[in-house]
């Protein structure tokens, strides 16, 4: 049986969120932050896509996701097999993303790691999926060097 996302199986419930941070910053936490601050015109707004963002997460902490197409179960990454990819789809094609690890070493954990925009408007195909590669590598690179990680965490998701 292949590998599927922690945030998709209510028997192993609850998780729980961690999000990469440095001994000086709350590196992920401000990415999110950052995102929003960038993308919203009101504080409404702001307001209005952080709590989308926050109930999604609360949902994946409870094995949750993937029970409609409104709200599809996190992709396994197939560049960085440790990786799986959450998307949030705004208006105005706002395409949100937070890559996290769900490490085999810590059978509760979702392990936040970059939050980022997807880069659509003006971008043939090719330099879309160079940006976000860039992103998940990242993403991948700040997994590894964390104390979770393993590198039996790296076995490729089954397509």
């Amino acid at each position: 049986m292949g590998r599927t996302s922690r945030t998709t199986d209510p028997d192993g419930a609850p998780y729980r969120w961690e999000l990469f941070a440095t001994t000086t910053a709350g590196v992920v936490e401000n990415e999110l932050d950052r995102c929003l601050a960038e993308r919203c015109t009101t504080q409404y707004e702001y307001d209005m896509l952080i709590s989308r963002v926050e109930a999604r997460l609360e949902r994946a902490s409870q094995g949750g996701l993937g029970g409609s197409d409104d709200e599809p179960s996190p992709d396994p990454v197939v560049s960085q097999p440790a990786l799986w990819e959450t998307r949030w789809s705004f208006k105005k094609r706002r395409e949100l993303r937070l890559y996290h690890g769900e490490p085999l070493s810590v059978p509760d954990l979702l392990f936040g790691l970059k939050y980022h925009w997807k880069r659509l408007d003006g971008l043939s195909a090719d330099e879309i999926e160079s940006a976000q590669n860039a992103e998940m590598a990242e993403a991948a690179t700040r997994y590894r060097a964390s104390s979770c990680y393993s590198s039996a965490d790296e076995q490729p998701h089954p397509n």
